[in-house]
């Protein structure tokens, strides 16, 4: 990409400015882990568009729900009405078209990756999913939440080594152990929202659909 380099530089200072500190640090974890898990999966992925979509995956998650509903519908996103009534779910989105607009990044891979963040989408490229899975494995999530992803993904936490050479597994493999992390990510984000009776956006279950389905015919 070019000017990679210095595009990054300025977006992660506009992100700093349009986040409180709490959430930068999160913003911060995610690069770290989108990196990681690029680094240690033989995926072929280009890591200075991972950490683009990852340090940009949340530009847009302090707006209030009526502003993402606003600007959803100024940048032609075409909210649905269960989307405007849980407007914060239209942070992915609604940054993506942000950052088009903003800084002129045309990249469908990086746009993907932080549209696709929060919900998830089926079907979905391997990009997104480590973007996905970046986001859902950040270090300040609980212990009980990340740990079985980890194990999925057949990798210790990046925040618990310093081990960056990649894994001695075939790129179908890593495929599969990608597509089977999206699986335990989705099933305990929905057991969440379960629990805590909060409603679900019907594609989160389409996408825990999708990847049972993909694991369900890698194994016949």
């Amino acid at each position: 990409m070019t000017n990679s380099k210095i595009l990054l530089d300025e977006t992660i200072a506009w992100v700093q400015e349009r986040v409180t500190a709490k959430r930068f640090n999160h913003v911060r974890g995610v690069a770290l882990a989108g990196d990681y898990i690029a680094s240690r999966l033989p995926l072929n992925l280009d890591k200075e568009k991972i950490a683009l979509a990852c340090w940009l995956h949340d530009s847009c998650k302090e707006l209030k729900s009526s502003e993402l509903v606003t600007e959803a519908k100024r940048l032609g996103l075409g909210p649905n009405a269960f989307e405007q009534e849980n407007g914060h779910l239209l942070h992915g989105p609604v940054a993506a078209m942000t950052v088009k607009e903003k800084w002129n990044i045309k990249d469908q891979d990086i746009l993907d990756g932080i549209a696709q963040h929060t919900l998830g989408m089926a079907p979905m490229s391997i990009f997104s999913q480590v973007i996905y899975l970046a986001d859902a494995l950040e270090e300040s999530r609980p212990a009980q939440f990340v740990m079985p992803i980890w194990s999925e993904l057949g990798l210790e936490p990046y925040f618990e080594t310093a081990n960056k050479s990649p894994l001695g597994i075939t790129s179908e493999q890593a495929e599969l152990n990608l597509a089977k992390a999206m699986l335990k990510a989705s099933d305990a984000s929905i057991d969440h929202l379960i629990k805590v009776q909060k409603p679900i956006h019907p594609r989160a279950v389409d996408v825990r659909n999708y990847f049972l389905n993909k694991i369900k015919k890698a194994s016949i």
